[in-house]
């Protein structure tokens, strides 16, 4: 099915058949599970953060993306997206 951006508590999700695998700020944050978290080391970015009655909230399954990548290697970045909407299917 298609892949639809849908509001997500101030920010925004991609879902795709009712699986939401991303969220968007002003980075784009994947889904990750244990099969595809060897990308995240090598990307150098973190887990996605918010805050939560003042304190920090980390969520460890989503996964931040470089703004350079999704602009300027959009085949890499459609294979992590790829990898993204598999991760999240296995979460279900």
């Amino acid at each position: 099915g298609p892949v639809r951006l849908v509001p997500f508590f101030g920010a925004w999700a991609l879902r795709r058949e009712a699986v939401q695998f991303a969220i968007v700020l002003d980075t784009v944050y994947l889904r990750i599970d244990d099969l595809s978290r060897t990308w995240c080391a090598r990307l150098g970015t973190g887990p996605f953060v918010y805050r939560r009655t003042g304190a920090e909230v980390t969520l460890h399954g989503y996964h931040g993306v470089p703004a350079e990548l999704v602009t300027r290697d959009v085949e890499r970045f459609q294979a992590l997206v790829a990898e993204a909407y598999g991760a999240a299917c296995r979460s279900r």
